[in-house]
């Protein structure tokens, strides 16, 4: 039953989280990927949520940021924000947060994505890490492939479930021991949520935001990930207007 219900949770939020699409301006090529994004809502603002290494940020390319799946309506965005990497190298400034046009996204399509809504109280997952179920969400470089023949982008957004490794060697970064299961890399989730599955007594089981996910090896079963605390820093630094 418990599996069930955190199933259908998880199928809840899936929708805001998305291939990362980037255009290369090539027209016999003209789309690549290599990450995930999540859309997340906070002080009556929308912005997507990334990893700063998946952006490739010597040659910063025009970003595809879609509705929902199947859709290939794109997200207006506005501008990408991030800590320069030669001043901070720390893997827990490996954040982007892209920042969504609103006026753009409210007379368009774009009004009928699906956010994380960070205005919700959540339950403080680090009480429960070490009893609580982990679930990350992302598109796995295994399971994406761009038919240029066809003009057709095929991605698959995978889950994977796993348990609290402990805190990883950067502040504010902590690993996941997780089930791979056929993927031989963990490769593209780069920027995807991750959540835990927090089930209190007296309380409906709640996901809860745990941070980004930037890095993993299929080898070690581990994913590493930033905490929220920082996704929450750098929404107050950058998400204002």
């Amino acid at each position: 039953m418990n599996a069930t219900v955190l199933a259908h949770a998880v199928d809840r939020v899936s929708q805001a989280v998305q291939p990362l699409v980037k255009e290369t301006g090539h027209s016999v090529y003209p789309y690549t990927f290599g990450g995930t994004v999540f859309l997340v809502g906070y002080e009556n603002r929308v912005h997507v949520v990334s990893s700063r290494h998946a952006l490739n940020l010597d040659a910063l390319t025009p970003l595809c940021i879609f509705v929902r799946d199947g859709s290939r309506q794109r997200i207006p965005l506005t501008s990408v924000h991030y800590a320069q990497p030669g001043l901070i190298s720390d893997d827990y400034a490996d954040i982007a947060l892209i920042k969504v046009d609103m006026p753009a996204a409210r007379r368009k399509h774009a009004r009928r994505a699906t956010l994380i809504d960070l205005d919700r109280s959540m339950p403080d997952w680090a009480l429960y890490r070490d009893t609580t179920r982990f679930v990350v969400l992302g598109f796995p470089d295994d399971l994406s492939l761009v038919d240029y023949e066809q003009g057709v982008i095929q991605n698959q957004r995978c889950v994977l479930h796993g348990r609290y490794a402990g805190p990883a060697s950067a502040r504010y970064v902590h690993s996941l021991q997780v089930q791979s299961g056929a993927l031989t890399t963990f490769s593209g989730f780069s920027g995807g949520p991750v959540f835990s599955w927090i089930q209190r007594l007296g309380f409906r089981p709640q996901l809860s935001l745990c941070g980004v996910a930037i890095q993993g090896s299929v080898t070690s079963g581990l994913i590493h990930f930033i905490e929220s605390s920082i996704l929450m820093n750098a929404l107050e630094v950058w998400g204002p207007r």
